[in-house]
Parts: structure tokens; sequence; C-alpha cells
């Protein structure tokens, strides 16, 4: 099941980037890259590389060398400033496609839910045993594959939503102060010019 996660989140950042083409993906670059990073996670990179991980926190306040401190951070940095750039590019346009009830934005929060959940769920077991709670072994394989499946869930979403997003919703979220008359000006313009 993991790999099948890893399959859709690349399926899904192939196809972003293949949907955006040469022209748009110089603005929209950190959507496959998201995805890109999704993978990334799928594959465990973040525990790699290192000891304890390249992207966890507590290489420094370990005895790794000063270049992995460094490198780690260099890391870090370069997520953070993906996932920046990618919410400040993808908000607008998001609260426009709850707004108008679109598919491909209520796929996204649907995503998002089923991510939440599989969050809360990863290493269930070990998380209630730090807790005192110890889950039958029974449970513990149950909480697992529940929460492989709302990560499939995850992926599969995304790739439905880049499947179903429209280019016009695009162009009017990037300027919110277009209105709806001008969208559909813009849509009929653009059918004759075709």
């Amino acid at each position: 099941m993991e790999l099948a996660g890893l399959g859709a989140f690349a399926l899904a950042a192939v196809f972003s980037a293949w949907r955006f083409g040469l022209d748009d993906l110089s603005i929209w670059w950190p959507v496959p890259m998201i995805l890109v990073l999704f993978c990334l996670r799928e594959l465990d990179i973040h525990n790699s590389f290192f000891e304890p991980g390249i992207l966890q926190t507590a290489i420094f306040s370990s005895v790794a060398p000063m270049w992995q401190k460094a490198v780690s951070a260099g890391a870090m940095l370069a997520v953070l400033g993906v996932v920046l750039r990618f919410l400040l590019l993808a908000l607008p346009s998001f609260w426009y496609g709850l707004n108008r009830r679109t598919g491909w934005a209520w796929s996204i929060a649907v995503g998002l839910l089923m991510a939440v959940g599989g969050v809360i769920l990863d290493g269930a077991p070990r998380k209630a045993a730090a807790l005192g709670l110890y889950l039958n072994p029974f449970y513990g394989s149950v909480f697992v594959a529940i929460e492989e499946i709302l990560e499939m869930g995850f992926a599969v979403s995304l790739v439905f939503a880049i499947g179903t997003w429209r280019p016009e919703i695009r162009s009017t979220a990037q300027n919110p102060s277009r209105t709806k008359d001008d969208l559909f000006t813009t849509v009929q313009i653009s059918d004759h010019v075709r």
C-alpha cells in the first residue's frame, strides 16, 4: 500500500507538470515540487542520510558534525521555502475554488482531511505506548492499515484535483479583483481566438 501511495504522488507530480505546461510551470513550479516532497516523505528521506535524520530538528542538539547540521539546516530551509511559496501561490486559488464549489478544490479539502487522519494514526501503537496504553497487536495493524489507506486516499484526491482543475479558474484566482463576468468574457474571447 505504501508503494501505491508513492506511485500516486509521483503520478500527481508528473501530471501536474504536464497540465501546467512550460509557460505556466515557471509560475506554478511549487505544485509539482510539493508533490515531489510528498514522494520523498513516502520514501522516508527525512529520516535518512544522517543520525537522527536530515530533516529531524534533533540533529541540532546531537553530536553530529557541524557540516551535517549545516546540510540539514539548508535542506530544512529549502523545504520551508517550497512550502511557503506553494501556500502563497495556491491558497487564493484553493479558496476561490471552494467558494465556487469546484470538484478539484473539494477533492483537495477531503484529501487534506484524510492526510490529517493519516498523520494522527501514524505510529498509533508507539504513541499509545508512550502514554502507557498498550494496544493489542491486531488493533495496531488495523491502525497501520487505516493510516496507509488514508495516505493513499490523499494521493488519489490530488491526482483527481489536478485532472479536474480548470485553467480559467486559475487566472481569476491569481487576480481576485476580477469578477465572474470578467471570467466569462475571458473564456468567451479565448474560445473565439482558437
